[in-house]
């Protein structure tokens, strides 16, 4: 990798933090803790973007830089995987939740359908967000 192409990853890795990070407290001033809509949203915008990218480069109109800064950089920042699975076993299971966040001890399994639901509808929009527009760029 050039100097360069770092320098591209790392400011659209900045940017995309950025977003991320305003994404989260809008969301949450918006609509409150209640189910992580920051993640399910920065998640399909971030696979659309990279669906988009992957459509434009399948054609050959996209040079490394831009693929650089806007795919690795901004969507990697963007995105996430690690919140986005502690965010579905927290849904799934309230009482592990809030035992992590208080020193008590973890109050019976209450297992719940929000977990494997948000698991669907985060999958499920992600890849139609990723798969449309490198279909309608094809």
């Amino acid at each position: 990798m050039t100097i360069a192409g770092a320098l591209a990853v790392a400011l659209g890795g900045a940017l995309g933090a950025v977003l991320r990070y305003l994404a989260d407290l809008w969301t949450l001033h918006r609509w409150g803790p209640g189910w992580p809509i920051s993640t399910l949203s920065v998640n399909v915008v971030g696979s659309a973007v990279l669906g988009l990218l992957t459509g434009l480069g399948l054609q050959g109109g996209l040079a490394e830089g831009w693929s650089l800064l806007l795919g690795v950089g901004f969507c990697g920042a963007l995105t996430t995987f690690s919140g986005f699975t502690l965010q579905v076993w927290d849904l799934a299971d309230p009482g592990r939740a809030s035992s992590r966040k208080a020193a008590a001890p973890a109050p019976p399994r209450q297992w719940s359908w929000r977990g494997p639901a948000y698991l669907g509808v985060s999958l499920g929009a992600g890849l139609l967000a990723a798969l449309i527009p490198m279909a309608i760029l094809r």
